[in-house]
């Protein structure tokens, strides 16, 4: 795992990797991925799993530090793990309409959600299945960054 300076400033977290030679992306490689997690060793996890492939990410645990981040506007991907984060539909819909370039994914043990059916439908970009296969993430992540940069 590579090396974290964690600030935990605005109830979210701030990552910066270490200085370890990352693969370049090509295009859209100053624009981030927001890993919403409220499991902190998870999220840190997956955040040190996607600097391992050259994407640059930002760690948040709570809605104030999500939109904080949003706000920022340098992000493409929000990543948000259902299973430890509580959303409704009225909540991903209002994200995904104040965040029209951003890209939303969820990871969840679950199959089905039928409580976040219409969020589903129409305002996430892809539901992975937990355990994930990271090369699923990193196919999402790369078809991502590739429509951006054309």
């Amino acid at each position: 795992m590579g090396s974290y300076s964690i600030d935990s400033s605005l109830d979210g977290y701030q990552v910066m990797a270490s200085t370890e030679k990352k693969q370049t992306l090509v295009g859209c490689q100053d624009r981030k991925v927001v890993v919403f997690d409220n499991d902190q060793t998870q999220c840190l996890a997956l955040c040190d799993l996607l600097n391992s492939r050259g994407y640059q990410t930002i760690p948040a645990n709570s809605l104030v530090s999500l939109n904080f981040f949003l706000g920022d506007k340098n992000c493409l991907v929000v990543l948000i793990d259902l299973d430890t984060v509580p959303l409704d539909n009225q909540t991903i819909r209002d994200l995904t309409k104040e965040n029209p370039g951003v890209y939303f994914l969820c990871l969840s043990s679950k199959r089905f959600h039928p409580e976040l059916k219409d969020a589903i439908c129409y305002h996430i970009y892809a539901c992975i299945n937990k355990p994930f296969d990271s090369e699923e993430i990193f196919y999402w992540l790369k078809s991502i960054y590739e429509n951006e940069s054309s």
